[in-house]
């Protein structure tokens, strides 16, 4: 488990993980790659530094920070198309959903990172599209605060359904909703909840570049 602090293995959730708010877990399908750990900062893990850059704010004046944003988007999107060649189905019809980010796109800390990573996952797989059908419909704090309710009955009231790409789905069986860290299962949730509320019978999977794990929960 150590070398999810430095480079992606990825791994499906079992009952070594704990998920508060998606208790069925493993009887779903959710991957994660890497070992993000809060309140560590930058230099405590490669996985943590990518995280972090990852979450800096878009609208930042520091073009050093943006840089490093840029890098880990792309850093996050080959670790998903490393673990894909191998295992995606071909000639299978397949969608990738981003998580909708904590701000909607009037406000100036409107962030596409997972907008981003999808599309450039999409572009290497001729069976793969992207398919924004997810998005925010209230502001809030962003997760990694600690300040906002990660109940998933809070979180499906921030997000929401995009109307105008309901009409395209193609077909596909199974389709994969996209974040950048699983904490407690909250947002994975409430967009399932919402999804098979317009497509109930889709299988929805889970890919997680990270998910968070406090140091008081390793078992040294």
């Amino acid at each position: 488990m150590s070398s999810l602090f430095e480079t992606p293995r990825w791994k499906k959730t079992d009952e070594s993980d704990r998920l508060d708010h998606c208790r069925s877990h493993q009887e779903l399908y959710l991957l994660y790659g890497r070992i993000y750990t809060p309140r560590r900062g930058h230099k405590y893990s490669t996985s943590n530094r990518l995280v972090l850059n990852l979450k800096k704010r878009p609208s930042s004046s520091n073009e050093g920070e943006l840089y490093w944003k840029r890098e880990a988007i792309k850093q996050f999107a080959a670790d998903v198309i490393a673990l894909l060649r191998p295992n995606l189905p071909p000639n299978k019809p397949r969608a990738l959903i981003p998580m909708p980010p904590s701000k909607t796109r009037q406000h100036p800390d409107y962030d596409d990172r997972m907008e981003q990573v999808a599309q450039r996952v999409a572009q290497h797989f001729p069976n793969l599209r992207y398919w924004p059908l997810l998005k925010g419909i209230r502001d809030v704090q962003g997760s990694h605060t600690g300040t906002t309710s990660r109940d998933p009955e809070d979180v499906f009231n921030t997000i929401g359904i995009e109307e105008t790409e309901v009409g395209n789905y193609l077909n596909e069986d199974i389709v994969y909703i996209i974040d950048d860290v699983l904490t407690s299962g909250s947002h994975f949730t409430a967009a399932r909840k919402h999804i098979l509320n317009y497509f109930p019978n889709i299988q929805i999977h889970g890919l997680f570049w990270a998910k968070t794990q406090s140091i008081e929960d390793f078992d040294f």
